[in-house]
C-alpha cells in the first residue's frame, strides 16, 4: 500500500512538472529554429518551414542536404504549425521568382506611411502611380529604345504599397522594354534601406515544358541595403525584358513584406568600361 502511494505521488509529481510550452509565432519572431534535415526537425506536430517552403521541399533532392541559400548557407527555418493547403491562384509575389534572399535587413524600420488612410484627408496613403503593374500586359513600358549613356538624374518616382482593396496583398512594380542591338544594360533604384528594403530583379520569357512562357530570372539584387543595382554587360537584342522591384519578407516573419518609396533609372551604356555597379559586402546575386 505505502509502495503504491509513493509511485502515485510520483507519476503525478512528473505529470505536473513535464508541461513543455513552445512558441510558433513566426511573425513576431519567437517560433524554434530549425534545418528540414534535423531528424525530428521540430518538436511535437510542429513543421520546419521558410516561408512557403516546408519540409522535403528544404531538402535537396540530389544531395539529400538542405537546400542553400544563394550564399552557399544552409537554409534555416522555423518550427511552425503545419500550413494550411496551399493557394494555387497566381500572385504578383509568386509569378516572378527572385530566387532564394540570403542577406535581411536587421535594424529598426521606420514607417514609410504608405498604408491605412491619412487621419486628415481620410484617404488612402499609397498613391499607387500607374498601378496595376504587376503582371505582362499591366507593366509600365520604357520603350523599344533604352537611353544610352544618359545625363545622371535622381530617376522617376515609384512606391511598393498595397491597394486598400487588397492591403495584406504584396505589391510589385513591372517595367517593360526591348532592345534593337545587344546592349550593356544598367538598372538603379535608390531607396532607403531603414523605410523598408526593397529587391530589384531582371526577367525575360522562356517557354516552360508545357509551351507556356514563364518569367526566367536574368540577374537580381536580393541585397538588405540602401539602393539596388542591376548590371548585365552585354544583353541580347530582342524582348520583351522586365524589371521588377518588390517589397521584402523574411523567415521570421514571412507574412509581412516592406513597402517603400524609390527612384528607378534604366539605361544602356556605350562601352564595357561605362557605367558599373558599385560592388557591395554580399556581392549581390
Amino acid at each position: 500500500m505505502r509502495l503504491s502511494k509513493i509511485l502515485t505521488v510520483a507519476l503525478l509529481f512528473s505529470a505536473a512538472c513535464y508541461k513543455p510550452n513552445y512558441s510558433s509565432d513566426e511573425d513576431l519572431g519567437k517560433a524554434f529554429r530549425c534545418y528540414a534535415t534535423d531528424r525530428p526537425a521540430c518538436p511535437g506536430s510542429l513543421v520546419c518551414c521558410v516561408g512557403a517552403l516546408c519540409g522535403d521541399s528544404l531538402i535537396d533532392p540530389v544531395t539529400g542536404g538542405p537546400v542553400k541559400d544563394n550564399s552557399g548557407n544552409p537554409l534555416e527555418g522555423s518550427c511552425v504549425p503545419p500550413r494550411a493547403p496551399e493557394d494555387l491562384s497566381l500572385t504578383p509575389a509568386s509569378y516572378w521568382d527572385f530566387g532564394i534572399k540570403g542577406s535581411y535587413w536587421t535594424g529598426a524600420v521606420n514607417d514609410p506611411l504608405l498604408s491605412g488612410k491619412d487621419p486628415d484627408t481620410g484617404k488612402w496613403r499609397c498613391a499607387r502611380k500607374l498601378e496595376p503593374n504587376d503582371m505582362p500586359g499591366e507593366e509600365v513600358g520604357l520603350g523599344s529604345q533604352l537611353p544610352i549613356d544618359p545625363n545622371p538624374t535622381p530617376g522617376t518616382a515609384y512606391e511598393i504599397c498595397p491597394d486598400e482593396s487588397a492591403p495584406d496583398l504584396p505589391d510589385v512594380d513591372v517595367f517593360k522594354f526591348k532592345l534593337p542591338t545587344p546592349t550593356k544594360v544598367m538598372v538603379r533604384i535608390t531607396y532607403k534601406v531603414t523605410y523598408g528594403d526593397l529587391d530589384v530583379a531582371l526577367f525575360r520569357m522562356a517557354k516552360d515544358d508545357t509551351g507556356v512562357d514563364r518569367p526566367q530570372r536574368v540577374v537580381a539584387d536580393l541585397t538588405a541595403v540602401d539602393n539596388g543595382c542591376l548590371e548585365v554587360p552585354n544583353l541580347p537584342a530582342g524582348g520583351p525584358y522586365y524589371v521588377v522591384v518588390r517589397g521584402t519578407n523574411s523567415p521570421e516573419k514571412p507574412s509581412k513584406y516592406s513597402m517603400n518609396l524609390y527612384n528607378i533609372r534604366v539605361y544602356g551604356v556605350s562601352t564595357p568600361a561605362g557605367d558599373s555597379c558599385t560592388a557591395k559586402k554580399d556581392g549581390g546575386v
